[in-house]
């Protein structure tokens, strides 16, 4: 994505997943799995702002969580650009 006065993203999200194990219905079935985020990918420049729009449930709660770390992503980078240096927080 093209920036706003700068080249570089102050914030990168590159195929973020983020998966939860649901309860099994018995021992011997596969326990199966909710796919909250599957692989969105976004970058964000110094004065820019983004808006993440989505039906209730779609994940919108999820990845912001995950940027903050307050989920661990399943999978996927998140990446801040700070004073020249570079924060790889997933």
């Amino acid at each position: 994505m093209s920036g706003a006065g700068n080249n570089t993203a102050l914030l990168e999200v590159e195929n973020l997943k983020v998966q939860f194990k649901l309860k099994r219905e018995n021992l011997l079935s596969a326990q199966p799995i909710l796919h909250a985020v599957d692989g969105i990918s976004f970058d964000l420049y110094r004065g820019e702002c983004l808006g993440l729009v989505g039906e209730s449930g779609s994940g919108k709660t999820t990845v912001g969580r995950s940027i903050l770390r307050a989920l661990s992503p399943t999978d996927g980078q998140v990446l801040f650009h700070l004073d020249d240096r570079s924060y790889d927080l997933a």
